[in-house]
């Protein structure tokens, strides 16, 4: 866990109720925009916060649609508070801020982004979680970073079954070894996405400190 994090928002989010990750490409397919939205959606209407690095694609979608259904979300940032990386992003985050959620970030107020240190970030959102959703992933990028995080830190793994006719495609490639591993949860329904989340309630989140 970082020595000191840095939180702009509502700290009770950190440390009230459950969190799961909803985390993917920068660039995924429409078919996994729709999935990373809707499920940010289904997790709000159990009562549980998204959380995310708020990168294009998939982590904003899941965000978006969690805030859309009144849910809480929570942005992790690989560089300093005073700053929101992609500009884009500005203003999912001041909805976030809007939401009683929050922004947090390991790095003090000036620092700029990095390439290291959002593979920091990435071990931040699994640890923040008790489970990480993966939506689309290629086999090597940020998100697989998060896979391996979310492995060492105990937290439940589930990723994005997609339809056969999407089986080729390069962004789900990760996924699919990921799944192939045997230790990762196959959604392939909103159904599953319940039964996956209901499954966390005996693992808690983990706690900054």
């Amino acid at each position: 866990p970082p020595l000191v994090l840095h939180v702009k928002g509502d700290l009770a989010c950190l440390n009230a109720g459950l969190k799961i990750a909803i985390v993917g490409t920068r660039e995924p397919s429409e078919f996994g925009l729709t999935q990373a939205e809707k499920w940010g959606g289904l997790a709000a209407s159990r009562s549980v916060a998204v959380v995310s690095g708020l990168a294009h694609g998939c982590d904003t979608a899941g965000q978006r649609g969690c805030l859309d259904r009144g849910g809480v979300a929570i942005g992790v940032l690989a560089h300093g508070l005073d700053m929101i990386y992609p500009a884009a992003s500005r203003q999912l985050g001041e909805q976030i801020l809007a939401g009683h959620g929050a922004l947090v970030s390991e790095y003090p107020a000036g620092t700029p982004p990095g390439r290291n240190l959002f593979v920091d970030r990435d071990r931040l959102q699994s640890g923040l979680s008790a489970g990480v959703i993966i939506i689309e992933t290629g086999l090597t990028g940020g998100t697989m970073h998060t896979a391996r995080f979310a492995r060492e830190q105990g937290r439940k793994l589930a990723a994005l079954a997609h339809p056969a006719e999407l089986a080729a495609a390069d962004k789900s490639q990760g996924n699919q070894r990921l799944i192939r591993d045997g230790d990762v949860t196959a959604l392939k329904s909103d159904e599953d996405v319940f039964r996956f989340i209901d499954g966390l309630q005996g693992n808690p989140a983990a706690r900054p400190g």
